[in-house]
């Protein structure tokens, strides 16, 4: 894909979410499944198909969906050592550019999985929207998001 400019005039920034068929050739043999990732400095692809059959009865398609983008567009962002600076620890040194707290769309292991291995953290345990974490919002501030 040609790079684009990060920022438009008006000061937006654009990102291309593509959607693919098929799987991710780092799946490593069906013991972890990768849902989307992050590409380039502005780029989402998501495997449509792996979101459909990783679907749960507490968490649709939809849902899956919009949690990926919001994980995917955090790594796009820079959090957890991926760019921003950290304002407080909470890097996975386990799994870079992911967070240890368990109710943040940066986890890359919530408990909301109930044993699958997805290679996506996400935690709707308040039954609302996926969001970051205090942690991960507060490096968004210090870099001038938010």
């Amino acid at each position: 894909l040609p790079a684009l400019p990060a920022a438009s005039e008006e000061g937006r920034y654009a990102i291309d979410v593509l959607y693919l068929a098929g799987s991710s050739s780092a799946d490593e043999h069906g013991h972890e499944t990768q849902l989307g990732l992050s590409v380039g400095a502005r780029t989402i692809a998501v495997f449509a198909e792996e979101v459909r059959r990783s679907t749960t009865s507490s968490l649709g398609p939809v849902e899956l969906e919009g949690a990926l983008l919001v994980h995917e567009a955090g790594h796009l962002l820079g959090l957890v050592g991926l760019g921003l600076p950290l304002t407080a620890p909470h890097a996975d040194l386990t799994r870079p550019g992911h967070c240890v707290n368990s109710p943040c769309v940066m986890n890359a292991r919530s408990p909301f999985w109930s044993g699958q291995k997805i290679q996506l953290g996400i935690a709707l345990t308040g039954g609302g929207p996926p969001d970051f974490c205090p942690d991960c919002q507060a490096d968004l501030r210090a870099g001038g998001g938010l």
